[in-house]
């Protein structure tokens, strides 16, 4: 596979035996006087395109907080970008819409790109903008560990970003057998556990534990992603030829989408009003934590190294590994190919 030379960086190389997925982009007839994001040209005429983005949540949520900051800021329309949002019920349905290029770019969880790239989908993660995995079970008391869980009933759903890594967990602790799991929907797993229909549920440390603290439970989150093993978070990805054929485009959503996280970090409070605003329907308090245990989920010791959005093969890693000894992952896969950090912006690198 070869990246034009343009903003080259250290590789994490991508699979160069895909296959090859068709990307539909739709391109506006008129035309603007834009500068790049970066500001490294003047104003010239640029095509405005359409680029569709596959979202693997149907509704605002505040892990995408830097692509809302991006579009009020106008940095996508800086970039000759029209944002085509779709938002879809889960990771799974993410990566369906890019892979048979229904969606130009998307967002989903590791595990579900995983899945994808074992059914050979033609995926290429282009950065982690969410550096760790957000996941767990909530307990509603004290637990310190998975094997806890054991006699309880949890409240879970299918499909959903910790589903996977949730059978994985229970399948390494050996108790399987031993707990009692409620199917429900996706928003209402966390609500039984409220209410005490279950003893606990599955769900994010910024969304599900934070609807729990604020609702009075004293909850305990147990983690699948420690700071031993870390695990990563929700990835930006595209397919193998819209790296091939159009890496300029996704170069541009990828540094409008950085200044968005950028800008959203540096400024919280904007941060935080921008998705009361947006997430309308949702608990304002609810909102501001968990924007603001987002933007904490943004950095690591890898950004802090490579900058903003970067991918490590090692932390990927882990999550094959966690999978695998779980029995929820049954082939082989080599995290080399499906990531790559080459079209990252070069500013992304002093994100600290």
């Amino acid at each position: 596979m070869t990246f034009p030379a343009r903003r080259r960086r250290r590789l994490v190389p991508a699979a160069a035996g895909l296959a090859v997925a068709a990307i539909a982009l739709t391109a506006c007839s008129s035309s603007a006087d834009t500068a790049s994001p970066s500001g490294s040209a003047s104003a010239t005429t640029q095509e405005t395109e359409t680029l569709s983005l596959a979202l693997h949540f149907n509704s605002p949520q505040a892990s995408w907080v830097g692509i809302y900051v991006a579009q009020q800021e106008g940095y996508y329309a800086d970039a000759g970008i029209e944002l085509d949002i779709q938002y879809l019920a889960s990771s799974t349905l993410a990566v369906q819409a890019v892979g048979s290029g229904s969606a130009t770019i998307g967002i989903a969880a590791p595990d579900a790109l995983l899945a994808g790239a074992v059914q050979d989908l033609p995926l290429v993660a282009v950065a982690n903008h969410i550096q760790q995995d957000a996941t767990g079970v909530i307990v509603n008391g004290a637990a310190s560990s998975i094997a806890d869980l054991a006699g309880m009933t949890i409240a879970t759903a299918q499909g959903t970003a910790e589903s996977g890594l949730f059978q994985a967990a229970l399948t390494q602790a050996g108790i399987t057998d031993d707990v009692t799991i409620n199917y429900v929907e996706s928003s209402a797993k966390c609500t039984l556990m409220i209410s005490g229909q279950a003893d606990a549920c599955t769900g994010f440390s910024y969304s599900q534990l934070v609807q729990a603290e604020l609702a009075g439970v004293e909850a305990t989150f147990l983690p699948f992603s420690t700071d031993e093993d870390p695990l990563p978070g929700a990835a930006i990805f595209t397919t193998q030829d819209e790296v091939d054929n159009d890496s300029d485009l996704i170069e541009r959503f990828l540094e409008a989408t950085y200044q968005g996280y950028r800008d959203a970090d540096a400024d919280r409070e904007m941060a935080v009003a921008l998705m009361q605003e947006t997430a309308d329907t949702a608990d304002p308090d609810q909102i501001a934590e968990a924007t603001e245990r987002v933007l904490d989920l943004t950095r690591s010791d890898v950004t802090d190294e490579n900058g903003w959005g970067w991918s490590s093969t090692d932390v990927w890693q882990n999550l094959v590994d966690e999978l695998t000894a779980g029995g929820v992952l049954t082939s082989d896969v080599d995290p080399a190919d499906l990531l790559t950090n080459d079209l990252l912006p070069e500013e992304a690198s002093s994100w600290r």
